[in-house]
């Protein structure tokens, strides 16, 4: 039977445990530290399910524990490479290349959940509903009819565009690529390109960055209104520098994590639906 060895992650990582368990499939749950990993048991699993993202620091496994609301950096990629074998299968999500070509280099299988499009899909409303939930949270502003700006628009700022829209919000969409401006504009959105920000950052209360890449330099960071709130929703670096954001007093919200932190349980079941059709055990 597939033996599963779940390592680090947050609470979807231990509601895949609970409900891989149910379907009585043997699993161990490690978080902790590299003195501490238990090789036997890593050893003795089929598949490791590694946690979204695998790491932050390309160099420990991400891991954050129930009673702190900050990740433990204290398990090491490598040190979990030395305990694997050939023959077994690593998911983890945002592989790098470094743990690509170690896999590769022992015989390791590895999957990437990033690059797995069903869970991209499902990962992008979850994500949505998180930024939402922040941005009622931690904005001044009521969602109706506030003027919002996205930029980027791949999976994750057409389910955000879509979802803040059914909440009445006025949406713009900034997007570099001329075909996806003109879904979103199909879509009824306005959508303007890079090139146009300054003129539309000064009018907006709420902005959402999905894009990792530094659009907001210094002279669009000055055109953001003091009382707008910057939900920073990719991966690092982002669309602004933290410290710059903080010179011009804008208001920079980091979003790591949204789908573990608002919907651990979804988010766990999408994953585990994902693992059991690579394994053929699953529809």
């Amino acid at each position: 039977m597939t033996n599963f060895f779940i390592v680090g992650g947050d609470g979807r990582q231990r509601r895949m445990e609970q409900l891989l368990s149910a379907q009585g499939y043997p699993v161990f749950s490690y978080q902790g530290n590299d003195g501490d990993l238990p090789k036997e048991k890593l050893k003795e699993a089929s598949i490791i399910l590694g946690p979204v993202p695998f790491s932050r620091d390309k160099i420990h496994i991400f891991q954050a524990f129930p009673e702190v609301s900050e990740p433990s950096p204290s398990l090491t990629i490598s040190r979990l490479l030395d305990g694997l074998h050939k023959g077994q299968l690593l998911f983890g999500g945002g592989l790098s290349a470094f743990v690509r070509e170690s896999c590769q280099k022992k015989g390791i299988l590895w999957k990437d959940f990033m690059e797995m499009e069903e869970i991209a899909l499902e990962n992008a409303i979850a994500t949505a509903e998180g930024a939402i939930c922040l941005a009622i949270r931690e904005s001044p502003f009521n969602l109706h009819l506030s003027r919002c700006l996205i930029l980027g628009y791949g999976r994750c700022g057409q389910a955000l565009a879509d979802r803040l829209r059914g909440m009445m919000a006025e949406v713009t969409v900034c997007e570099k690529s001329p075909i996806k401006r003109t879904l979103a504009v199909t879509r009824g959105f306005l959508a303007v390109s890079p090139e146009m920000l300054g003129k539309v950052l000064p009018g907006k209360q709420l902005i959402f960055n999905t894009v990792p890449a530094p659009v907001l330099t210094g002279s669009f960071l000055q055109k953001i209104p003091k009382e707008t709130a910057l939900f920073e929703l990719a991966s690092p670096p982002g669309c602004a520098d933290e410290t710059a954001c903080h010179q011009v007093e804008v208001r920079r919200i980091a979003c790591p994590g949204l789908p573990g932190r608002f919907s651990p349980d979804s988010s766990a079941r999408i994953l585990c639906r994902a693992v059991l059709r690579v394994l053929g055990e699953g529809q």
